[in-house]
């Protein structure tokens, strides 16, 4: 039944003229039901992250918390796969109630295995957003040319890595990865001051590394650049921090 727990941390320094600086915590465990068998099963994830903003002039701290759900349906044995996915979401300051700090995404996508190392991706992702970000495709592939290399290019995150045999001999023979990746950051939160919603977006180019160890566990450490950045408050208009660099820290097992 127990799947997978991860347990993320972002850090984005203030910096240059138009200064914003970012805290964030994550933490989630996902669990797996046969629905109606293993091959069918019914994944359910219960997550918990929260977000401090920190600029000269204001900060505030936004929490998130609810169940993601997704069921994944085999259509056609080892060729074509179905997912379904949705999420029950509160995202707010806790001071805030109503609709503002509610949200429900959801997802359909499809997996169609061309041959066993190539797979095709494709659907579409309603994020509940208000910033014109609410629609977007899912659409791209899996490539695995050999054991030692993984290339995903799916919208709206890309990682291309590449397993280097530095320290076969340490800790039983772990596996390590070297990566880069292109991705699309977002956040959307309940605000009482405003009584509406902060919006925030951003697009992010990192390296990364990390270390599979054969007991399950997964440490990662990544550092990238941010950049095309916006934050949004409802009826009082955007703002666009400074670009900036960020150190995120994964571990998953």
């Amino acid at each position: 039944m127990f799947q997978r727990v991860n347990f993320n941390t972002l850090w984005v320094p203030q910096s240059g003229s138009h200064e914003l600086g970012i805290t964030e915590l994550d933490l989630s465990a996902t669990f797996a039901l046969p629905l109606p068998t293993p091959d069918s099963p019914f994944l359910f994830t219960p997550k918990f992250s929260t977000t401090f903003f920190d600029t000269e002039q204001w900060d505030e701290t936004f929490y998130t918390t609810g169940l993601s759900m997704q069921w994944i349906r085999p259509i056609s044995q080892d060729k074509f796969s179905l997912m379904l996915g949705a999420s029950v979401l509160y995202s707010g300051d806790f001071n805030i109630k109503g609709s503002d700090t509610m949200r429900f995404p959801v997802h359909i996508s499809g997996i169609w295995s061309c041959n066993p190392r190539t797979k095709v991706v494709f659907g579409v992702v309603y994020s509940d957003r208000r910033d014109g970000y609410n629609w977007f495709p899912m659409a791209g592939l899996i490539w695995t040319p050999n054991e030692d290399m993984s290339v995903e290019l799916i919208v709206p995150r890309m990682r291309i890595a590449q397993r280097v045999r530095w320290f076969d001999s340490m800790a039983g023979g772990g596996e390590d990865w070297l990566y880069t990746a292109f991705e699309f950051g977002s956040g959307s939160w309940g605000y009482e001051p405003i009584d509406g919603r902060v919006e925030y977006r951003d697009l992010r180019l990192l390296l990364g590394c990390e270390r599979r160890a054969p007991c399950g566990l997964t440490l990662g450490l990544e550092i990238g650049y941010v950049f095309d950045r916006q934050l949004e408050f409802d009826r009082l208009g955007k703002d666009h921090p400074s670009d900036g660099v960020f150190l995120r820290l994964r571990s998953a097992f």
